[in-house]
């Protein structure tokens, strides 16, 4: 992507950093509060780019094998939705 935004903190490009987050689903997951708030504070996206954004990481994430899961009151604490 040409010109692409670079977060705030780290200076990250944008495609960098979603094509980093599959890698998260091995230890800690992703949720849409941590996607959104990338978006917006980490690279000022709003309105429609901020959209895109995040289906584009719910895009990476699927495509690795990443699935909706919902909260447990038992073990295991994650629950695949399908």
């Amino acid at each position: 992507m040409i010109n692409e935004p670079k977060d705030i903190r780290y200076g990250t490009p944008l495609s960098e950093w979603i094509s980093l987050q599959p890698d998260r689903l091995l230890d800690n997951g992703s949720g849409l509060w941590n996607i959104v708030s990338a978006g917006d504070r980490g690279f000022s996206l709003v309105g429609a780019a901020l959209t895109d954004f995040v289906r584009q990481t719910i895009l990476a994430l699927t495509a690795k094998g990443g699935c909706p899961v919902i909260a447990s009151q038992t073990q295991p604490l994650w629950e695949e939705t399908f």
